[in-house]
């Protein structure tokens, strides 16, 4: 099973997959979750320093640069990660995925929805998540979370103008509506817990899981 994490910067989504996975790998540990993220991927050495380049606040690039290097690491992170978890039936938890790319790139950076879904069909071959969980928060909580961190662990997508992060906004709604049958909205203000928890009854009462916990407990 496949899942992913979306939201603009702030919203927690990270904080909370790394929790999520932990409570997945102690109620279910036969699952053998992974959790992953992107631009990179913990185990996809490669890919983490194409993210280490296109998140240097000392990069000079084009948008279509950042966008190509975006989808070379994702090959990379579905070569050496997805796909093999994928293949031995692993329950996947991943940390922005192609609809971050469609936002950020097609909307935020202004290439296109279109031109982008274009160049992701490329890359994934199909491999679309079973689920996506929505994390909707708004800018300025979003704002105000992310300048409580240390400065040390911003980046600069972190310093982008409100007016980027409001069309990134509209863009997870646009492309909200045109997959409700695969994302999921988890109302991100809530309590920390109860976003975790939100997240967790998702993803257990999703078909796939309910068919992989199965297949498990027949092995």
């Amino acid at each position: 099973m496949f899942v992913t994490l979306e939201g603009i910067d702030g919203s927690g989504k990270s904080t909370v997959g790394r929790l999520l996975f932990k409570k997945i790998l102690s109620e279910y540990p036969k699952l053998r979750p992974i959790f992953t993220r992107e631009p990179g991927g913990f185990s996809s050495p490669s890919a983490e320093k194409i993210r280490e380049i296109i998140l240097d606040g000392n990069t000079d690039m084009s948008d279509w640069t950042e966008a190509i290097l975006y989808s070379a690491a994702r090959r990379i992170h579905l070569d050496g990660t997805i796909w093999p978890a994928l293949k031995s039936n692993r329950l996947i938890i991943c940390d922005r995925y192609i609809d971050s790319f469609y936002v950020y790139q097609g909307f935020g950076r202004g290439l296109g929805y279109d031109r982008v879904k274009k160049l992701t069909d490329l890359t994934i071959e199909n491999t679309i998540p079973d689920l996506t969980l929505y994390f909707n928060l708004s800018f300025e909580l979003s704002r105000e979370r992310k300048f409580k961190v240390d400065k040390k662990e911003l980046n600069r997508m972190d310093y982008e103008k409100e007016e980027f992060y409001k069309r990134l906004i509209h863009g997870y709604n646009i492309v909200i509506k045109d997959n409700p049958e695969r994302i999921q909205v988890i109302d991100a203000s809530a309590s920390l817990k109860d976003v975790v928890d939100s997240c967790f009854k998702a993803i257990v009462k999703h078909p796939k899981f309910q068919q992989l916990l199965e297949l498990h407990e027949q092995c």
